[in-house]
């Protein structure tokens, strides 16, 4: 069963992570893969949108399915939240597809379900600043953070500074 929200729930849910909403310029284009490569379009995006900063390179758009206009989620069937990792430098996609959260009673742990599972894709394209080996995601559970970190650990402990709050 599908449920309804408006932005201001949906802000407040965010609040657990670094985030930010898009400017207004970022609204008036969009990115479409054709032809195995990732395409600008000049659309106008008409659902609010979010970046999770991830590091200096890579932060996560969030597609809220809340519509611009009356700032509530849009009907049945008519869309998800989407969560897409793209670079930070002109917001391109990174990824083509990740599995989409639909806006069901349990979207709230769908959505951070979804966000471990792209910082751990993330992650298998990412190496250890230190030693090259590969990162995976770990738990701070004192911070109650997740971040990528070395596999090598304890032998290596150098990670890429990614934190997610949990």
């Amino acid at each position: 069963m599908q449920t309804t929200f408006f932005k201001s729930e949906f802000d407040q849910f965010l609040s657990r992570y670094y985030f930010s909403e898009f400017k207004k310029i970022y609204y008036d284009f969009d990115w479409s893969y054709e032809n195995r490569r990732w395409i600008r379009k000049n659309i106008e995006i008409n659902e609010f949108c979010y970046l999770i900063y991830l590091t200096d390179k890579y932060c996560l758009k969030i597609y809220s399915s809340i519509e611009r206009g009356d700032k509530k989620s849009r009907g049945y069937g008519l869309d998800a939240i989407r969560i897409v990792p793209i670079r930070r430098e002109d917001l391109k996609p990174i990824r083509i597809k990740f599995k989409r959260v639909n806006r069901g009673f349990n979207w709230k742990n769908n959505f951070r379900l979804r966000i471990s599972e792209i910082l751990e894709n993330l992650g298998n394209d990412m190496r250890c600043p230190r030693c090259e080996a590969k990162l995976v995601m770990r738990k701070n559970i004192k911070r109650r953070v997740n971040f990528l970190g070395c596999s090598r650990f304890p032998d290596c402990n150098g990670n890429r500074n990614i934190e997610v709050k949990c």
